[in-house]
């Protein structure tokens, strides 16, 4: 009867592992994002699909995923650990939900229905060109 003896990873060699594969996929989507620009006939369906810059597309629902796994994380720690002072507990809680609204403004574009919301106004300060209006909802 053959054994198979099966080595159990440590939980810092899976985190390793994951953080490999994350930045593999990143730098993947970096690849395919620069040849479809710079390619001399570029299918415009490729580069809608991988653009950096734009909005619901593979890139985004990637950084969003990433965005609230991190968020999912803070989140645990504050529950788990046994903290001495309790402003640890706080800032891990909000930097935690921090990060999940961020996960949702990839997806939703909060920032930017709130922009195209508050650009009527004029006395609204903002950058130019419209940017940058959203952050008076984070000031205030």
């Amino acid at each position: 009867m053959n054994s198979i003896s099966v080595k159990k990873k440590s939980a810092r060699e899976e985190v390793e592992r994951l953080i490999g594969w994350l930045i593999v996929s990143e730098l993947f989507l970096v690849l395919i994002y620069l040849g479809s620009t710079y390619a001399g006939n570029p299918s415009w369906h490729i580069k809608i699909l991988f653009d950096l810059d734009g909005e619901a597309n593979i890139p985004t629902w990637f950084s969003s995923i990433q965005l609230l796994g991190v968020g999912l994380v803070f989140l645990l720690v504050s529950r788990l650990r046994n903290f001495t002072i309790f402003a640890d507990k706080i800032f891990f809680k909000i930097s935690g939900l921090a990060f999940i609204y961020f996960s949702m403004d990839e997806v939703v574009t909060i920032h930017e229905k709130i922009t195209s919301s508050l650009s009527k106004f004029d006395f609204i300060p903002q950058f130019k060109g419209n940017h940058g209006i959203w952050i008076l909802e984070f000031i205030s």
